[in-house]
């Protein structure tokens, strides 16, 4: 009988428990295990987090995450998405079916996926044949550094790409002939785990786009492990390099346009951003090294010391990195591909190229979450190193000399007690930075214990204040953030407009913030529409008209924009201008059903039936249950001589409409006159198709019908008169 090949691949099992014990402990599943478990000790505080700072644009105020055509929007429509990273957002859209906006399951989805990063690491690291491979993916797991990335519910675009990024790492390893016992050796490749690494790396790039660094990264781990780089490796990696260097554009286009990351914060000499770049390589590498304090926001520097002496930060980088090139044949060459690795993941964020954040700070723990790893290998490879040269050196003394306990074991006590006690350390470390996440005001009250004057904290605390509704204390904060060195800029002012404006009901108050805001960024599109939102409120037409010029004039393809002044058009009864407003807002975005019904509506009132009617069956086929278009497309077809293709549109509408007063009766409040009055124009619509199609007496029954509902009106609600749904 043919054994099956699952079963028969089983280890059996041996009859000396000691020696059952041992395989256990070298188990790669209990290995796994360890890890998964530690992480899950480590980050559990987590789950009782918040949302902080941008959580809400990428998750629970994100429209696209709502509705099931939000797939199309995160796909295939540039820009409605603060970035381009689809995979990410449709990690959220579908997580959002599950758990809406309630923050606990994004927690736990990203220590989930924090555990399953480190399993792959090490899976990554015992190819490359590194010695504690175990070991250096469980300080890429704990470490205090990885927090911030693990407590921060957006962060999950780091932590899925990262884990991408493992998996391609391994597929292409696996295509290079890297074993786990002879990492360096050279075999015939596969091809087809080349392919499989060539479609997570896209799919990594598609999560976050940081990881494009990843080929030039393969290309130093080659040089690494086979002292040489031939010409077959570096070919293989250009189709990766083409697609990094074309989603990196992408992000860098979205970061300038979407998340605003233009401006005079942003304006600075290449010699600035090389100095930037050099101070937060060391930057990184001293938190790695002593991890206090952990800030959400560190201290931004000023331009004023990126001059001078401060050459000496990308300086000491260059020396660095040709020193470990002088002594690779002494030290060998793995010091300095651990550097080229940390040093080439680090890369985009170093501030060559303009990133949003920089407005608040240059440096940040998520962003060396990957390139971490270079100094934590070179770390553990130089514990292993140190280890196996002492303890090779006592077992020879040993063999020469009899003594108990041997020098050798009490050796690997010493230094696997200490290794040991190190890891607990930061362990400890890691757990105590997860508690500043719970709650949410606590990560910005963190900063401003050790940073009083960081107008960003003080401004997001504001925010939490604000959603929390303790009003008085959040516009003190804001007033506050405002007086601190840097916050007098677009952001405070913008958040003090909303502010006026949604809370404090005070259109001209949120007007001058809003003015203020603008006064430093005048292209500001959301600042913009909200300014014309008080005008509006306060009646001042020609303000409202003259911003809206403006915005269009920066934001031509601004479909908002030309909504909004469409609708002050409809207002003063210019219909035709209003028209080709709506036109342009279709244009723009196909799918918005108020945009389409609109524009009906308006081409109702030009006299163009035929016209309208186009627009209402395609804000129908958008949204098949908006009332109002079924009504008015009736009233239309009925126009043109339908009245049967009415009459269904009329019963469709009633349909909907006694659905949606069922649905508010069965929640225990009472339906709106509104929706009555409602109801009775379209009994009244359908009367009128019915005597047109000769049904008189169903005709009869529904102004009947309707004339009930007129006189229940009257009695409960006199104030209520008939108009259009």
């Amino acid at each position: 009988m043919k054994p099956i090949p699952f079963v028969s691949s089983l280890p059996r099992l041996p009859t000396d428990p000691s020696h059952a014990a041992r395989r256990l402990w070298k188990s790669p599943w209990l290995a796994g295990l360890a890890l998964f478990a530690a992480a899950w000790a480590i980050y559990w505080p987590l789950v009782h987090a918040g949302y902080i700072w941008d959580d809400a644009g990428w998750i629970y105020q994100n429209p696209v995450l709502r509705h099931w055509h939000g797939l199309w929007w995160i796909w295939f429509k540039f820009g409605d998405t603060i970035q381009y990273y689809p995979l990410t957002f449709t990690g959220f859209f579908l997580q959002y079916r599950l758990w809406a906006g309630h923050p606990l399951g994004y927690h736990i989805v990203n220590i989930l996926l924090q555990a399953a990063a480190g399993i792959l690491l090490w899976r990554v690291l015992r190819r490359l044949g590194c010695r504690w491979a175990w070991l250096a993916a469980l300080l890429f797991t704990i470490d205090p550094v990885q927090v911030e990335t693990v407590g921060w519910a957006a962060e999950q675009k780091n932590l899925l790409s990262g884990i991408l990024y493992f998996s391609a790492f391994l597929f292409y390893l696996r295509f290079l002939g890297f074993q786990e016992q002879a990492p360096a050796a050279a075999t015939r490749p596969a091809y087809r785990w080349y392919l499989l690494a060539t479609v997570f790396f896209a799919l990594a790039l598609l999560a976050k786009t940081a990881v494009c660094t990843l080929p030039a990264v393969l290309l130093v781990v080659i040089w690494w492990r086979r002292g040489r780089l031939p010409w077959r490796d570096v070919l293989a990696t250009i189709p990766w390099f083409i697609l990094g260097l074309v989603m990196g554009l992408v992000t860098i286009v979205a970061e300038r346009e979407q998340s605003g990351a233009h401006g005079s914060a942003f304006h600075f000499t290449w010699a600035q951003r090389t100095i930037i770049a050099g101070r937060d390589v060391w930057f990184y590498l001293f938190k790695l090294i002593w991890p206090h304090p952990l800030l959400e926001i560190y201290p931004r520097w000023h331009l004023a010391d990126l001059h001078g002496w401060a050459w000496c930060y990308p300086l000491a980088v260059v020396l660095l990195v040709a020193v470990l090139w002088g002594l690779r044949q002494r030290l060998g060459r793995g010091p300095l591909a651990a550097i080229a690795f940390f040093l080439l993941t680090l890369f985009p964020t170093l501030g060559f190229i303009s990133f949003y954040t920089m407005i608040y700070t240059f440096v940040a723990d998520h962003y060396q979450y990957l390139a971490c790893i270079g100094p934590i290998v070179l770390v553990v490879e130089t514990l292993a190193w140190v280890y196996e040269k002492g303890h090779s050196r006592l077992k020879t003394i040993s063999a020469s000399v009899a003594a108990s306990p041997r020098p050798e074991n009490l050796w690997r006590a010493g230094y696997f007690g200490l290794t040991g006690a190190g890891v607990l350390m930061l362990a400890l470390v890691a757990y105590a930075q997860t508690w500043v996440y719970v709650p949410p005001q606590r990560v910005w009250s963190h900063v401003l214990r050790y940073d009083p004057t960081n107008w960003a904290a003080m401004e997001n605390l504001a925010s939490c204040e604000f959603a929390d509704h303790h009003d008085r204390r959040a516009w003190l904060l804001y007033q506050q953030a405002e007086m601190l060195p840097g916050g007098d800029n677009y952001l405070v002012h913008q958040d003090m407009g909303d502010f006026a404006l949604r809370l404090l009901r005070n259109s001209p108050l949120a007007a001058a913030e809003y003015r203020r805001s603008l006064a430093f960024d005048s292209h500001n599109l959301t600042v913009i529409e909200h300014l014309i939102a008080c005008y509006e409120r306060m009646g001042q037409w020609p303000m409202a008209l003259a911003d809206l010029g403006h915005g269009l004039r920066l934001f031509p393809r601004s479909a908002n924009l030309h909504f909004t002044l469409a609708q002050l058009l409809v207002r003063a009864h210019h219909y035709k201008a209003a028209a080709l407003q709506y036109t342009a807002v279709v244009t723009i975005e196909p799918r918005n059903t108020m945009a389409q019904y609109d524009l009906a509506v308006t081409l109702d009132q030009l006299a163009q039936p035929l016209a309208a009617m186009r627009h209402y069956r395609l804000a129908l086929l958008i949204s098949p249950q908006f009332v109002p278009a079924h009504f008015r497309y009736g009233l239309d077809l009925l126009k043109t001589g339908h009245a049967a293709d009415a009459a269904a549109e009329f019963r469709e509408a009633m349909a909907l409409g006694k659905k949606r007063i069922n649905i508010l009766r069965q929640r225990g409040r009472l339906p709106p006159a509104a929706a009555w009055a409602n109801q009775a124009l379209v009994h009244l619509a359908l009367a009128q198709a019915m005597d047109r199609l000769g049904n008189h007496a169903i005709a009869r029954q529904q102004r009947d019908r309707a004339a009930q509902i007129q006189t229940w009106l009257k009695a409960k609600h006199p104030a209520t008169s008939l108009g259009r749904p």
